[in-house]
């Protein structure tokens, strides 16, 4: 009788399972849902604003406004100050305006205005 019982015990356990079970799924879902939104908001603040590089001891950059971290990729740099003599070399890029793409070819001049980038070390 006790194997009966045990049984008995066994197959409601089992039916009480297969009838919570999937709202425990949905709700162990929910709670990892949520932590991954928080895990991702924490980490969207806590990371630090990017900022253009201090240039050299005793040089400057040719600007300081309108850089953005993804006009700087690895090995670029931005032109110094008194390197901005005009001409058409292969080492530099420019964009006239903010909205403009890297130029590699034309002529820029000393006295004209964009941002100017350069893989010189």
């Amino acid at each position: 009788m006790q194997v009966h019982h045990l049984l008995e015990a066994i197959r409601a356990t089992a039916h009480e399972y297969e009838r919570t079970q999937p709202a425990i799924t949905q709700a162990l879902r929910g709670i990892v849902a949520r932590a991954e939104r928080f895990e991702a908001h924490e980490e969207l603040h806590s990371k630090k604003e990017w900022q253009l590089p201090a240039p050299p001891a005793g040089r400057q950059w040719h600007r300081n406004d309108g850089w953005t971290q993804a006009d700087l990729p690895d090995g670029f740099r931005p032109l110094m100050a008194d390197e901005l003599d005009g001409g058409l070399y292969a080492d530099i890029q420019w964009k006239p305006s903010l909205l403009s793409k890297w130029q590699t070819e034309g002529e820029w001049h000393a006295e004209g205005t964009g941002w100017f980038r350069t893989t010189r070390a």
